[in-house]
């Protein structure tokens, strides 16, 4: 039993900077794939970093929920749409997809729908944000069947206090330029360093889904984040990983941050390069250093 993937979607719209717009156009499509109308939605989780006008409160998925039109009131039925944001980079998919099965297994909701964008904060293209805007949307239902879903999330930290990238807004020296601005640092070792605990991670965690699933690594497909061209090539080769058949999505998307993985997952199921059956490892590796991975069964 877990939680399926019931459509996907991403928005690669040019006339629009917004997260809000991004995410919900995106979302509108997916439910629209899924053969759901809006009113079956029960969950919105938003997982998008950044945020139009540095936006902290309120969070972004209540306003993409006001944009999409779904249950802005709320009435005494069976329809009703709670909204939240999750916020953990690349990972942040993947932590949306434990607060959605957690609630979908219990009965509580039908459907949940996981959005997100990154955007510069000014809402406008520029090539300073490293992060490619794009809107994307996964939808969620629950499955009785054992062999399919989501079977594992697995997390790990790195244990020192080493971060390697990181965006922040200076209030002090923007003052009322704040709500459109975001500095980025990034260490020169930082691509090395985590490309290495991503490989140490994964090894690790496939022995675990060896003894608990009785997975076979030459049978797995990764749909993994792209913070730079080769990335997820060179961690499926160092892992073992031989069955691995999906190229690199970098100089199509670029990096979209915390959309990459919905990216990778929609360009590869439309393209045909996902069938019933197959074994599917999410991995997410991002600053922190984290690493984030979903075993799921098509």
């Amino acid at each position: 039993m877990g939680a399926v993937i019931t459509s996907t979607a991403i928005c690669l719209d040019q006339d629009t900077h917004s997260i809000i717009e991004l995410s919900a156009r995106a979302g509108e499509d997916c439910i629209k794939r899924s053969g759901k109308e809006k009113k079956d939605i029960s969950l919105i989780i938003n997982v998008g970093v950044f945020r139009d006008n540095n936006i902290m409160e309120p969070g972004m998925a209540p306003l993409i929920q006001q944009r999409m039109g779904i249950h802005l009131t709320y009435e005494a039925t069976r329809y009703h749409t709670f909204s939240l944001d999750i916020i953990n980079g690349a990972g942040g998919v993947l932590n949306a997809v434990q607060a959605a099965e957690a609630l979908l297994a219990n009965g509580e909701i039908e459907c949940a729908l996981i959005v997100g964008s990154d955007v510069h904060p000014s809402k406008t293209k520029t090539k300073l944000f490293p992060y490619s805007a794009i809107g994307a949307a996964i939808l969620l239902e629950w499955s009785n069947n054992s062999d399919k879903g989501f079977q594992s999330i697995e997390t790990k930290t790195s244990p020192s206090d080493y971060i390697g990238a990181s965006a922040f807004f200076d209030i002090n020296k923007s003052r009322k330029d704040s709500f459109k601005t975001m500095n980025f640092e990034n260490k020169p070792d930082y691509p090395e360093r985590l490309t290495a605990f991503t490989v140490e991670t994964i090894t690790e965690f496939l022995k675990l889904y060896r003894k608990d699933h009785f997975l076979d690594p030459s049978k797995i497909k990764l749909i993994s984040t792209q913070p730079w061209k080769g990335f997820s090539q060179q961690v499926a080769q160092a892992a073992g990983l031989s069955g691995h058949p999906l190229e690199c999505l970098y100089e199509k998307y670029g990096d979209p941050n915390s959309s990459a993985l919905t990216v990778a997952y929609h360009d590869a199921y439309t393209a045909g390069k996902l069938k019933k059956g197959d074994k599917i490892l999410f991995l997410a590796a991002s600053a922190g250093l984290n690493v984030i991975t979903g075993l799921y069964n098509m």
